[in-house]
Order: structure tokens, then sequence, then C-alpha cells
């Protein structure tokens, strides 16, 4: 069932609800200025150990030797009962002095050493660990939450904030759990899983979803009227870092910033947006690009584009232009007297004339529909500048696409700012197409790819073997990115156990042939660097160390990311490395 009107479960009205409620039941603010719990208040130190009961010391001295051990293990090792073991795991759990680990549906417990992790290690540069390790009130500008604050409203902010850290496989909140914090994800991956009575036994455990930097986690308790168990299990899959704030502290925040508590709002209202596309989708399969061109006297890059979809996906596409029919079918030499126009290398042309005495919106909206419903793949062409007739298509695109002339960079500029307003990094591509031979000197804004002025006289004639090479792997190097909405990005470094200079080229070869075995091709282009970025090449760093780069949709990078995080993992403990390096849409983390 759709969700088309607000209900008792509208996040809107739960937390409008919730935050009045706090506002009558507290009788005092926050004082924000007395607040001073920076820093990680975690953790084991010496101190805390001679305060202990003997029993937990045991267990401490113990456990503090092992990588990991299961409750079995460590009744073996310590001759305690089992439920006063259980119980003194249990203390030390709910001290923070010990982790619950999650691994192939196994509990094993952890040591955890309070103080500040030490940035710096063997094999990662310098600044990668500073691009992780910000102070929390300057991460807090990247976080979208506080965006509209000044930086002492964020300072006052993260003094509320207790660092928190996990490393892979701890759990953080269990499914049935009760907490009164809220989690913001500083660094690295929480996935959140369900775990099953019949799943017990299993090897793995199914991720629902990933968090990564800057996500909430336990924020369903803030519009609730009290706190609420949490309904599924989040787990630590690289090293994370969180931000624990308490709930109280949280409420009063969104009472006295009211642009934290729109911002929520919305967050919370774009995820039920979310459900109703997936709840209304005819099928995760069916992919749309949007292209804008902005020459206003070409009109082939689409047809092109739907071609090289066909070919490399041997499934039914099709191109139709939105803005202008009349205009496509003279442009193409078409005869204007059918709907649908067959090519013979195996795709459509659409030119559906718009219905009388609809409005055109609704026109736009039947026609979108129609080809989803027909097409795997669907191209649809638009003309700038954008108006209400374009925003449905833009909405369910998976890639926009901007073709330009480099020497109107200022008008791209606009229409780029513009379309960015309505999409989401996440569900759509958005790349920007030059169509020129000269003239990109002349402009500082950056082109995904460049085209010839010539384009091909015939395009209901041609095949991808008469086109320009240019052309050619243009458009089937977007027939791959279309639906691959997402980046994953494996660093590696170029010396090994500590500071021994080395060829990696092996290990980038392999990172290659390992994505693509989960994802199919990576991408080879010359933007991409043939597959591997040096650092000096993007600014990263000015150590050499090389990054191994794809594209993937969302439903891959939801099945295949914890591969990607095990394969990292084996390649650290190889190459001898203190910490590997992975980005995950743009969002770097440590392994």
């Amino acid at each position: 069932m759709r969700i088309n009107h607000m209900s008792d479960h509208d996040p809107f009205s739960n937390l409008l609800g919730a935050l009045r409620r706090q506002r009558r039941s507290r009788n005092a603010d926050i004082d924000f200025g007395k607040q001073t719990k920076t820093g990680d208040e975690s953790g084991l130190n010496p101190l805390d150990l001679l305060s202990l009961p003997a029993e937990q010391r045991d267990l401490i001295n113990f456990l503090s030797r092992q990588k990991q051990a299961s409750l079995a293990e460590i009744q073996a090792k310590i001759q305690i009962p089992l439920p006063a073991l259980s119980a003194a795991l249990d203390a030390l759990v709910q001290e923070g002095y010990v982790h619950r680990v999650l691994l192939h549906n196994e509990i094993y417990y952890r040591v955890v050493f309070g103080g500040k992790v030490k940035r710096g290690g063997r094999g990662i540069p310098q600044t990668i660990w500073d691009a992780v390790d910000l102070d929390n009130s300057v991460f807090l500008r990247q976080v979208s939450l506080f965006e509209h604050l000044t930086d002492e409203e964020r300072h006052q902010i993260a003094n509320l904030a207790v660092s928190q850290h996990y490393k892979r496989h701890e759990v953080i909140l269990w499914q049935g759990q009760l907490s009164e914090n809220i989690y913001i994800i500083k660094n690295g991956i929480v996935g959140i899983s369900r775990l099953k009575p019949d799943e017990r036994h299993t090897d793995e455990t199914e991720i629902l979803a990933y968090l990564k930097q800057g996500d909430l986690l336990g924020e369903h308790n803030l519009s609730a009227q009290h706190n609420l168990p949490s309904l599924a299990t989040a787990t630590a899959l690289s090293e994370v870092e969180l931000l624990r704030i308490h709930r109280n502290d949280f409420m009063e925040i969104l009472l006295r910033y009211e642009s934290v508590a729109l911002k929520l709002a919305k967050m919370l209202g774009e995820r039920l947006l979310d459900l109703n596309r997936r709840l209304g989708s005819k099928g995760g399969d069916v992919k749309l690009s949007v292209i804008i061109d902005t020459t206003h006297d070409n009109l082939v890059l689409g047809p092109i584009l739907a071609l090289a979809l066909a070919q490399t996906t041997q499934r039914r596409a099709v191109y139709a232009q939105l803005s202008s029919p009349s205009q496509l079918i003279q442009r193409l030499g078409l005869s204007g007297q059918q709907e649908i126009y067959t090519h013979p290398e195996g795709f459509d042309i659409a030119a559906i004339e718009p219905a009388l005495g609809l409005p055109s919106n609704v026109q736009t909206t039947l026609i979108v529909d129609r080809l989803l419903g027909e097409y795997a793949n669907v191209v649809v062409g638009l003309t700038s500048p954008i108006d209400e007739n374009a925003l449905y298509a833009l909405e369910k695109a998976h890639q926009v696409i901007i073709l330009g002339h480099p020497q109107k960079a200022q008008q791209l500029q606009r229409l780029l700012a513009q379309v960015r307003t309505y999409i989401h990094p996440e569900r759509a591509n958005l790349i920007i197409v030059a169509q020129a031979e000269e003239g990109l000197d002349e402009t500082s804004m950056r082109f995904d790819y460049v085209l010839p002025d010539v384009m091909p006289a015939d395009i209901m004639l041609s095949t991808l073997d008469d086109l320009p090479d240019t052309l050619a792997e243009t458009a089937l190097q977007l027939a791959y990115r279309l639906g691959r909405t997402h980046q994953i990005g494996v660093y590696i470094p170029t010396t090994i156990d500590v500071d021994k200079a080395v060829d990696t080229t092996s290990y980038i070869e392999r990172t290659q042939n390992f994505l693509k075995q989960l994802f199919g091709d990576v991408m080879t282009t010359s933007d991409m660097a043939q597959g591997v970025w040096n650092s000096e090449e993007v600014g990263l760093v000015s150590e050499a160390i090389h990054i191994v780069r794809t594209f993937v949709t969302q439903a891959t990078l939801e099945r295949f990311l914890g591969d990607v995080l095990e394969y990292v993992e084996s390649l650290k403990e190889e190459l001898s490395q203190e910490a590997m390096a992975i980005e995950v849409n743009q969002k770097l983390m440590l392994i």
C-alpha cells in the first residue's frame, strides 16, 4: 500500500508532537555553556581496573590477551559459574569496558581500552589520518543537519557529544534494546540487520541497510513520547567512531535551533517519499536517463545513448523527446505518422504527441510512466531552461546529463545549480558533457566528457561502429553509468611493512579484478585514470598512493559492500598495514 496521507506514523506530526511534549515537560533549558563531555569517556583505564571486582578483573586480564573470545572459550579458561560469568560480562558491557561482537552469527567479547585513538600509522599518509580525525566541531560543519548553525552553536552541540569507538563486527545497538541516545556517525560504516530465529546457525547475517558518515542512528526515539526498543541490530562493519548525544539533550537542540528541527523533519519526510518510490516502482531494473540539451540544435546524443543501452544490456530501450517531439521527428527525418519508430539496431524512437485538453505537466507524467512501464531503459530529452514539465522526469531519473558548449559556462553553471535542487546524489548521477572541439581551455568548468561538434547525419541508419570513436566510447560509458549512482574506492599504498617501497601494481590489478567480479566491468576511462588515481592528481595527499574506483548500483552496493570490507581487511594483513583506507560515495574511512 502506498503512503499517500499523514497518519499516526507520520514523522512530521510525531516529531512536532514530541517537541511540544518536551517543551511542556522540561522546566529549564540545558546550560549549553557548561557541558564538558567532549572526548572519549568509554573504555577501560588502568585506574578503573583497580576498582573492579575480582571476577571482572580476571575477565579483563583474559580478554586483553585475546583478539576476541566466545562465552564458551571464556568459561573454559576462567572457572566461574555461568550465571556469575554472564552477570560479570553484562556489567562490563554496561560500563563500556567490553564490547559484544557479532561474527558469523556468533557472539564474542572484546575488551575496550579508554583514551583517544592515536592517529597516525604505518603505510597511511598523515593527511588521510587527518581527514578522518576531525575535531568534533569541525566535523559537525559537514553534517547537513547543522549546516545553518554558526561555529559557536556547533561548538556548543559538540560539547554535548561523547565520542565512542567501535572495531569491526562490534555491536552498537541490539534489536529490542532500549537506548536513551542518538548517535551521529563520524567515521566508518554501520550495518543494519535483523536477526531471525532460523538464522542463528548460519554464517552470515543479511544487511538491510548501510549507514555512513553524517547519518543518524536511533533517531526513531525522537518522534515518540518515550524510548522505543530498536527494531534492528546496528553493527560496525569498519572502524567506526560515533558521537553520542543523550535523547533529552538532542530534543533540546531541536527546540533551541529551528533549522535543525526542520532539517530533521525533511530527512524523515524524504524517507517516506523514498518508501513511496519503492512501493510504486514497477521494477527495480527499469532505468531512466534524462538529457538536458542546452545547444537547442542537437538531438542526437539521446538516440545514440539508447542505441548503446540496447546493445550493451540486450534489453529494450527507447528515446523520447519530451520538450518538442515534432523537432525530433524533423531532425531524424521521420515520417511523423506514427508514435514508435524501431531502429534496426534494436531500440525505439518514441514521438508521442501530447494529449489534448490535459495540462502539460500531466501529459509529461503520462508519457514518462508509459515508457517506464514498457521499456527496461528509457532515455528522454529536455531543453533548457527547466520548467515544471521537466520536474517529474528529473525526480524519477537515475541519470541526468547536461549537454552544452563550454563557451557558455556561466549558463551551464546556473543550470547545474538548478538541477541539483531536484535530484538526490545517491539516486541519480549528474554528468556534464561538452560539445566542442575547441574552447575547453577558455573555461574553468569541469566536464566529464567531451563530444565532437560534428554529429552523424542519419542516426536512424547508424550503428555504434559507424560513429566517431569519441562519440561511441562516451555513449558506452554513459550506458554503463546509468543506475550506478554510488562509488567505491580502494586506496592502495606504495609501501609495505612500515616504509619499504614496493611496486603494488599487482595489488592494483587484483583489486580491479575483484571489483569486476562483484560489480561487472570497472570504469577505465581517462577521467578515471584507467581506474587508478594517483593521489597527486586529485590533490588528496602528497604521498604516492593509488585509488581503484568503480561505479555501482544501490542494489549491488548493499549486496557486496561487506565483501569489499572483508577484501580490504585481508589486503591490510597481506601488506602489513596498520590501516587501509576505503571511500564510499566520497566519504573516507579506515579499515
